[in-house]
């Protein structure tokens, strides 16, 4: 029995395979802030960002998002939708993969994505 949940039909937007350096504040239920680290994507979309993080974020938690792409720093916020609890693990860390649905995009930040993805790979 597969538990993994699929989102292949909740998807709106086409992932893309992609390497960004994030730096993440997360938030707790009164948006105080609660942890800030550095973070790097595995897929980006202009619907949100899958993120490695190295601590697991319980669902719905609220996250702002400083994006690296290329030259640019886009920051957004975002609501954490999926957390897979099987760490990756190497020699030096343990991480978490992390689904972050972003709240809103301005538009030139929309078009900032826009311009950065259509040259990457799509995730299938």
């Amino acid at each position: 029995m597969n538990n993994k949940p699929n989102f292949d039909d909740k998807r709106k937007y086409i992932r893309h395979l992609t390497i960004n350096l994030i730096a993440y504040t997360q938030y707790d239920k009164k948006q105080r802030e609660q942890q800030i680290g550095l973070a790097k994507s595995y897929d980006l979309s202009i619907g949100g960002i899958g993120v490695l993080l190295n601590n697991q974020f319980p669902i719905e938690t609220r996250v702002k998002l400083e994006i690296a792409i290329n030259e640019i720093i886009i920051v957004v916020y975002g609501t954490i939708v999926y957390s897979l609890g099987n760490p990756v693990k190497n020699e030096i860390t343990t991480l978490y993969t992390h689904g972050i649905e972003f709240d809103t995009l301005t538009e030139e930040q929309k078009q900032i994505l826009e311009n950065y993805l259509k040259d990457k790979t799509i995730d299938k």
